[in-house]
């Protein structure tokens, strides 16, 4: 039974990690055409960390499947697979997205041009977070090893 709700916890918590980045991602892209109205977070951009809670919810799930006829354990390569795939995702996410959002939200706010090289900083690294999060739960889906 925890082990249920542990995994429906990590599942909403993808998902909405995953809602947060790609609303964030169509902001990038309208920052490079010119196109739609920015809406950019005026603080620290939490809801784009809520994909940390990923990991902590699936450790739950590992830590909950140790009494069950099928436990889930470290040395599986999807495990493995998928916490080096989170790290990618996190170092891209808090390195150079929220910076570049950062530095793009005081830009708009003053009403200054966005630097061109700082929105392709924001959606390249936007990129490399989603295809991250996209491998991880492939591995997750497949489960090798």
């Amino acid at each position: 039974m925890a082990r249920d709700l542990f995994f429906l916890a990590h599942i909403i918590a993808a998902l909405v990690g995953v809602v947060v980045l790609v609303s964030m991602k169509l902001t990038a892209q309208a920052a490079a055409t010119g196109r739609g109205q920015l809406r950019l977070p005026t603080g620290r951009n939490w809801a784009a960390r809520l994909i940390h809670l990923i990991p902590l919810t699936g450790f739950a799930v590992l830590g909950a499947s140790q009494g069950t006829n099928d436990p889930i354990s470290f040395g599986q390569a999807w495990i493995i697979s998928a916490l080096v795939l989170y790290f990618v995702a996190a170092g891209a996410l808090e390195m150079r997205v929220l910076p570049a959002e950062r530095e793009l939200a005081a830009a708009h706010a003053k009403g200054e041009a966005l630097e061109a090289t700082t929105v392709r900083a924001m959606n390249r690294g936007l990129d490399v977070v989603l295809v991250a999060i996209a491998l991880a739960t492939i591995a997750m889906l497949v489960q090798w090893g």
